[in-house]
């Protein structure tokens, strides 16, 4: 039998929820990777009653620099052999950039949402993205025409929009737009990830992100325990932000998801 994989996307980089395993623990072990073979084992020792494997959170495999898309590939790669079907849960806008740059849509199509309800709502892609576009759309009204819409209560506030932006309209302003498109795909990460996967100095990351920190309860980019990570209520800014200035439009690419 060969196995199968669907991805179910999600929103704001939620925790494992019940009876999902952490896609980072496929590779735990005392020394080295795992082989192909270890893989595909692991992944048939974690099929429940129903048959099914369901990994969490694919895209804390992926990280910017070079060779960093190794462990995602090799997942995606153990799927097959395994004969299992495997659902895996993957943020919306990781799984729309690599749609984007490598069809990834062809081997890990967007499929059914987690049929056992174990997502809450609220982290589940499908139920947020009538919400975000929305919200996209305010934060283009904002810019474009002068008018004052109403912005949600979570939501990056007026006021720090226009501070946020005279940042990112600076011709210098590569690097905290390099930092927003990282922590958007790759999700929670620590500072020497950042450092790392863009090739900044620790002081450069530091600064970059620091414009971002803004008004309590209102920042894009907060630090949750060792991590730096946008905002649930700042996601539609950022999308928007990165559309504006780099033409990356992500929304575009999870259309027909």
């Amino acid at each position: 039998m060969v196995g199968r994989s669907r991805a179910v996307l999600t929103f704001g980089w939620p925790p494992p929820a019940a009876g999902w395993r952490p896609a980072a623990t496929l590779f735990h072990q005392e020394e080295g990777s795992p082989s192909a073979e270890s893989l595909v084992e692991r992944i048939r020792s974690w099929g429940r009653a129903d048959g099914r494997v369901r990994i969490a959170g694919a895209d804390t495999l992926i990280r910017r620099r070079i060779g960093g898309f190794r462990q995602f590939q090799e997942l995606i790669a153990a799927v097959r052999p395994s004969g299992a079907d495997v659902l895996v849960g993957i943020d919306a806008f990781a799984w729309a950039y690599l749609r984007g740059i490598n069809n990834l849509d062809l081997c890990l199509p967007a499929g059914d949402d987690d049929d056992d309800g174990a997502l809450r709502g609220e982290d589940r892609w499908s139920e947020q993205e009538a919400t975000v576009r929305e919200q996209l759309r305010l934060y283009e009204r904002l810019e474009d025409d002068g008018s004052d819409p109403e912005l949600p209560g979570d939501a990056v506030s007026k006021v720090e929009h226009r501070r946020f932006r005279g940042v990112l309209l600076r011709p210098s302003a590569r690097d905290e737009l390099r930092v927003l498109a990282t922590l958007l795909m790759s999700g929670p990460s620590k500072p020497e990830e950042i450092t790392d996967d863009l090739g900044l100095s620790k002081h450069l990351s530091e600064s970059v992100i620091s414009p971002f920190r803004g008004e309590e309860g209102r920042h894009v980019i907060a630090m949750a325990g060792s991590e730096f990570r946008i905002r649930r209520g700042a996601i539609p800014w950022v999308l928007f932000a990165l559309k504006r200035r780099l033409g990356l439009d992500l929304l575009s690419l999870l259309e027909g998801a």
